[in-house]
């Protein structure tokens, strides 16, 4: 219902194929979300100091941005990165007939309406592209350096997400 409430166009500052992007950008919002999602940043960021980052010391995190993607058939996301630490994806929307199109799907790349994350260069040797098909409720958070994409999808329904940067100040 709060993505119903944001009016600011937000298409110019995101790399999506995509006609209805909205910024969230009241203070309030912000707040509202983190209360809902800080536990998951919190345990994602853990992990990510014990294994990757041990010496680093974050002071805070700071919700950078945070949109609403109402994608329709036809539009897509090229692959692209974000700027930021962290980046996530939460599919609040995801009708049956974009999923129902991708069990029908036949070609050897990602179906319609998935998303993509890319690590390295293709190699029969190794995976460098995961593919997932998003149900509602799916949240994805990963490193905002890694490239991903969204697949079109020709089902005549709207699939919702929301997405956003998060920053480390130390």
């Amino acid at each position: 219902s709060k993505g119903k409430e944001t009016h600011i166009d937000y298409k110019s500052k995101l790399a999506g194929h995509i006609d209805d992007e909205k910024l969230f950008s009241k203070k309030e919002d912000y707040e509202w979300f983190l209360t809902k999602t800080d536990n998951i940043f919190l345990n994602y960021i853990s992990e990510l100091l014990k294994r990757h980052i041990p010496e680093k010391d974050i002071k805070s995190v700071t919700l950078q941005n945070l949109w609403i993607n109402n994608m329709k058939n036809g539009e897509y996301n090229p692959p692209h990165n974000h700027s930021g630490a962290i980046s996530f994806v939460i599919y609040t929307q995801v009708p049956e007939e974009i999923l129902q199109e991708n069990e029908s799907f036949k070609g050897t790349s990602s179906g319609p309406g998935c998303i993509n994350f890319l690590y390295g260069e293709a190699s029969d040797l190794y995976a460098s592209n995961f593919s997932f098909v998003p149900s509602k409720g799916m949240m994805f958070v990963f490193p905002a350096s890694l490239r991903h994409f969204v697949a079109p999808f020709k089902s005549p329904v709207t699939r919702t997400s929301i997405s956003g940067n998060l920053i480390f100040t130390n």
